[in-house]
């Protein structure tokens, strides 16, 4: 099954919201998944807590197994969970550290919310900067779906002269 690492290296791009939301639809398809919180400002986690609490309480939503994991053990705690047959979310910081970095190289697909903002396309230059890096390795990109959150009619203009 898939590894869907939902990153930017800015915040507030609607990385969570995208990851919560994907999650969500997963499970009222029927698709067994566990969700990645990679991010140190946990909102994810938080989120599936609150969501705990009103299962508990009778609601009637679907339970989405979500865990807080960082840097050196994400890779491995990524690949037993594909052992399982899981789909597996990530909801990468938005911060080119070394918990972002560490979901990268196990994602099958990188979905990358980005707005027509000069700041969120100068952090897409960084985000694909570390891709390029991690082409270096011996896993490879196929894709890398990139989406606008935001519809604007003019791209800006960047300092270095590119759109």
């Amino acid at each position: 099954m898939p590894v869907i690492t939902i990153a930017n290296t800015k915040g507030g791009t609607g990385k969570s919201t995208i990851c919560a939301n994907l999650a969500v639809e997963l499970v009222n398809k029927g698709h067994t998944i566990c969700v990645i919180d990679a991010d140190r400002q946990a909102t994810l986690f938080n989120w599936n807590r609150v969501r705990e609490l009103s299962i508990a309480n009778g609601a009637a939503l679907m339970p989405i197994p979500t865990f807080q994991v960082e840097g050196s053990t994400l890779i491995s705690f990524v690949s037993e969970q594909k052992k399982k047959g899981l789909i597996v979310l990530i909801d990468s910081p938005g911060v080119n550290d070394p918990n972002h970095r560490a979901s990268l190289p196990t994602a099958d697909f990188i979905l990358t919310p980005c707005s027509p903002s000069p700041a969120e396309l100068w952090a897409l230059t960084n985000l694909l900067g570390n891709i390029q890096e991690l082409r270096k390795s011996p896993k490879t990109f196929a894709r890398l779906p990139i989406f606008a959150t935001a519809q604007s009619g003019e791209a800006p203009h960047q300092p270095n002269g590119k759109y």
